[in-house]
């Protein structure tokens, strides 16, 4: 764990990174001093994970005092916290974001890999610890780098046929919910197994291609990805309500009952029962 003097000394952290008039300064200057201040990030990182321990000893609402003293959301407390449960279970870890040669988002990743593993493969991944963040060290990686090469881990460890790996994924399927405070909007995040996944996503072109067949809403995004991303939201919207009539091109769908929205989601079932089976035969090959 930090010195103490060197989490409240503020000065001590910063120690290292060179002083020189930037408007002055030659590009290897320049790199120089952006590789310090990464490395002052990881160290302002593992101070704070260092507080955030002893909190837990003296506050009764340590993830809100971490979250206020930092003037963010609360969600910030509780991401401290995963990062010091992590670094302590991962020694190698927490030294190399003492030192700055790893930062939290490194150990967001581990946390990420941990939270996602089943409890036996997360033992053994905790146990390989110290393996991967040498490596991490060696190769500079980044935090994406960083977290592929846990997933490879993860792979190796699990070791197994194809059956078992779709059970576990399985038992890791999810959809999340909630509120963007700034926006308003309701938001929803999923992972399904593939197989499910065929499911949905069969129903889905099936209620794309049977709502806006020749045409868009006018007020559909022009961007290509993003308007591609509303019809399928509007589809959703569809699907949920037991409909997917075609729709006017100058307005979202509303709600509908006719033939049409039952013709569609049957298409849709067969064009995702037809995923399903052509994967079985894929998988059988």
């Amino acid at each position: 764990m930090m010195d103490a003097m060197e989490v409240l000394e503020p000065h001590k952290l910063i120690a290292g990174v060179p002083h020189f008039d930037i408007g002055m300064a030659c590009r290897e200057a320049v790199v120089c001093a952006l590789n310090s201040l990464r490395m002052v990030r990881a160290r302002v990182d593992a101070a704070e994970v260092a507080l955030s321990l002893r909190l837990k000893t003296v506050s009764p609402l340590p993830e809100a005092d971490v979250a206020g003293a930092a003037r963010r959301p609360s969600t910030h407390g509780s991401k401290v916290r995963e990062r010091a449960e992590t670094a302590s279970a991962i020694p190698a870890l927490e030294n190399a974001m003492e030192r700055g040669e790893l930062s939290g988002e490194h150990t967001d990743a581990f946390t990420k890999a941990l939270k996602s593993a089943p409890p036996e493969i997360a033992a053994e991944l905790k146990a390989c610890g110290s393996s991967l963040v040498t490596n991490a060290i060696e190769l500079m990686a980044t935090p994406d780098e960083f977290a592929r090469a846990i997933a490879t881990e993860v792979v190796r460890l699990e070791g197994d046929d194809g059956e078992a790996r779709l059970d576990r994924q399985r038992r890791s399927t999810r959809l999340r919910t909630w509120t963007d405070k700034q926006t308003g909007m309701w938001r929803l995040s999923g992972r399904f197994d593939p197989l499910s996944g065929l499911v949905l996503h069969g129903r889905l072109q099936a209620a794309l291609s049977a709502m806006f067949a020749g045409a868009t809403p006018a007020n559909a995004p022009t961007d290509p990805g993003e308007r591609q991303d509303y019809l399928r939201a509007l589809a959703l919207i569809r699907l949920t309500a037991g409909s997917t009539e075609r729709v006017r091109t100058d307005s979202p769908p509303g709600p509908s009952t006719g033939k049409s929205d039952r013709a569609a989601t049957a298409s849709g079932s067969a064009v995702a029962g037809s995923a399903v089976a052509g994967s079985a035969v894929a998988g059988s090959a």
